[in-house]
């Protein structure tokens, strides 16, 4: 509950969403000023993976890169983390901002690096069932 109540409150101004728009699309610079901990399922269609690599190369245009972990899932929907995925990238997060203790990541800006058989499996949640049954299943098991 403290936690919940620092969380900073914005009201959004009348009319700016309407009911069937998500409103303007925000400006993604890479100028972050905060620790920025994302995840992005491989094979999301809406919006591909690339756009990881894109960020990570904004961030570190801005020399940023010490305040970006990024993180790939072997998954294959948009949002489609498993609530464990979620909640130990939340706790890894909150980890890194109160104790310093930077989360592991995986390596977006080499291509041959994505592109081995064991790509987005270190920290993908294969146990929940439902959460990733059309991804393909990790070489090593």
């Amino acid at each position: 509950m403290a936690f919940n109540d620092e969380i900073e409150r914005v009201k959004t101004s009348p009319g700016l969403r309407k009911a069937r728009s998500l409103g303007p699309i925000p400006t993604i610079t890479g100028r972050i000023s905060d620790f920025v901990l994302s995840l992005h399922n491989l094979g999301d269609l809406f919006v591909p993976f690339h756009h990881e690599v894109a960020y990570a190369q904004d961030v570190e245009r801005w020399g940023r890169s010490e305040l970006l972990v990024q993180r790939a899932i072997r998954g294959v929907s948009h949002c489609g983390s498993t609530p464990i995925e979620l909640v130990t990238a939340f706790s890894d997060l909150v980890t890194w901002v109160e104790d310093g203790v930077k989360p592991e990541g995986d390596v977006v800006q080499d291509p041959a690096t994505v592109a081995d058989a064991e790509y987005g499996c270190r920290l993908i949640d294969f146990a929940t069932p439902g959460g990733h049954v059309l991804a393909k299943p990790c070489p090593t098991g």
